[in-house]
């Protein structure tokens, strides 16, 4: 009995060994795969996880969601805003800047963060800095912006996304903003 015992014991140590084996592999595997991938910038990052990518999502957003940041803009600059956003499948592919000007950065970064977009809040302009957050997420902005380190946009200032039957693409517009999204 003690030998059968022994042998059970003996296979589930072999088994388990194996296991871990195959796990520890499956390891190295899956950080291969996800080393070899280029590295995505903040911008990216930002597309990729914002709440709201579609018209979609912001109607869902906008019915269900009383206190949203984008409520803290007037009636006429919310309908002009919200009717400038441009939507791909990737997301937020444009919008325009010009009711966004005027606002704390903190409340535009707050507005622009519900589409992945804040990174690109440093390319507003006349922005107010009414308090020390304001302040400090304008200095990370420009910052990131000009460092080369981040470059959320593909033409950056006053380029609007166009969706047609053959894709889309970044023209000039005054007063928007096209993004890696387009």
């Amino acid at each position: 009995m003690k030998a059968l015992a022994y042998a059970i014991f003996g296979i589930s140590f072999a088994l388990a060994g194996s296991v871990a084996a195959n796990t520890s592999q499956d390891s190295v595997n899956m950080k291969t795969s996800v080393v070899d991938e280029p590295k995505m910038t903040n911008g990216q990052i930002d597309l990729a996880t914002a709440p709201i990518a579609s018209k979609e999502q912001l109607q869902a957003h906008l019915a269900s969601t009383p206190t949203s940041p984008i409520n803290k803009l007037s009636p006429s600059a919310r309908f002009n805003f919200l009717n400038s956003l441009v939507f791909t499948q990737r997301g937020l592919a444009s919008y325009s800047y010009i009711d966004l000007a005027g606002l704390p950065v903190s409340d535009a970064y707050s507005i622009l963060s519900l589409f992945g977009a804040q990174s690109t809040v440093g390319f507003i302009p006349d922005l107010r800095t009414d308090s020390a957050l304001d302040q400090s997420i304008l200095d990370r902005a420009q910052s990131e912006s000009t460092s080369g380190f981040v470059h959320p946009m593909a033409q950056p200032k006053d380029q609007v996304c166009h969706v047609g039957p053959n894709g889309s693409g970044c023209a000039s517009k005054y007063g928007s903003l096209c993004m890696d999204g387009c």
